[in-house]
């Protein structure tokens, strides 16, 4: 059984029709040609703090139209949670989402029962990947990442919430110990700021004083040279 597409709002058709000519230019293939193929996907949005409390944002962050005459040509408009159309992505990007969204139909778990798919967005891990729910049962399918995860390959959600999760934690401790290292540095900076100043003020208190000296030394010797004159 084909995968279930994904329910599109009038309204969004509507935004696509409206706004992307703001975005195309005079290479890309025109959206509203009989053989331009389109396919709309929900983005869901997962941070790396969701990720590490193992939670799974199931509320849509946006969409995207996917639109082709082939691997070659083709490109992929983005849209905010409120409809707005927010960009264009072509080239090497489009080419493997358009790739991607080939490859998930033709996966053994895509043909169970009515399948439903989205589009899961974890920029913290540099990852993209397909959610896939077949009544009860549901799989992750990486199709591309940064990361230790295997491309196109479908994890147990479970599993691969496990495996994110992990990932996660590893992505913040050492994003943490880059702040952490910064903060140090941006503290020796102010340390090494002060003790300049501290020896700036010394070295300007050294050369008043000297100053003062000098300016008495010759009072003095004025003074005994008023006095020798005198005598």
């Amino acid at each position: 059984m084909p995968l279930k597409p994904p329910e599109i709002s009038e309204s969004l058709n509507q935004a696509l029709e409206r706004d992307i000519d703001v975005f195309l230019r005079g290479e890309d293939p025109s959206p509203r040609d009989r053989d331009t193929k389109r396919s709309w996907q929900e983005v869901h949005l997962l941070t790396l703090e969701d990720l590490r409390k193992a939670e799974f944002n199931r509320k849509p962050k946006g969409w995207r139209c996917l639109m082709s005459k082939g691997l070659d040509q083709g490109f992929y408009a983005t849209f905010d949670e409120t409809q707005k159309m927010t960009g264009l992505s072509r080239g090497p990007e489009a080419s493997v989402a358009l790739q991607a969204d080939k490859n998930l139909r033709s996966l053994p778990q895509a043909a169970i029962g009515e399948s439903e798919w989205h589009v899961l967005a974890i920029p913290g891990l540099l990852t993209e990947a397909f959610w896939l729910k077949s009544g009860s049962e549901e799989w992750v399918v990486p199709f591309f990442t940064s990361q230790e995860l295997r491309c196109g390959y479908a994890y147990p959600l479970k599993d691969f919430l496990a495996i994110a999760a992990a990932m996660a934690k590893k992505q913040v401790d050492r994003l943490n110990a880059l702040r952490s290292e910064e903060e140090k540095k941006k503290r020796l900076e102010t340390l090494g700021n002060r003790s300049k100043e501290r020896r700036n003020d010394a070295e300007q208190r050294l050369k008043n004083e000297a100053e003062k000296r000098l300016k008495e030394e010759e009072k003095r010797m004025i003074a005994e040279r008023i006095q020798k004159a005198r005598g």
